[in-house]
């Protein structure tokens, strides 16, 4: 599941509700529900959150606590990633990310290839 900004909120509250391991979780420039209640296998979930020092929308220190309150959830895979130069959108380097993140999560069968 991917997201960006509420849309991350969705992705979030969708992919750690599920009675399994999902694939993987990308949250950018957002956030997730702080009443999530995931259960063990969702905290196994890989996750990359990504976002912007120079986020307007979603401050940073926002997706600081956020990220905090993921911790303390109990996810093991998350990887939190702050750009300075980035606001409340998305550049090739979030793109970069992204890729590089879903050729990791995904089985190798499913991983989008490089080009």
């Amino acid at each position: 599941f991917i997201g960006f900004s509420q849309g991350a909120m969705l992705a979030a509250w969708t992919a750690l509700q599920l009675p399994e391991t999902c694939a993987g979780l990308v949250i950018l420039c957002g956030g997730a529900p702080w009443e999530l209640q995931p259960d063990g296998w969702a905290q196994e979930t890989p996750t990359l959150y990504v976002a912007g020092e120079r986020d307007g929308t979603v401050t940073v220190e926002t997706t600081r606590a956020c990220r905090g309150r993921l911790l303390e959830l109990g996810l093991k895979r998350l990887r939190y990633v702050e750009l300075p130069a980035l606001g409340h959108d998305i550049c090739p380097e979030v793109v970069s990310l992204v890729r590089d993140f879903l050729c990791q999560a995904l089985p190798a069968d499913e991983a989008i290839e490089r080009t």
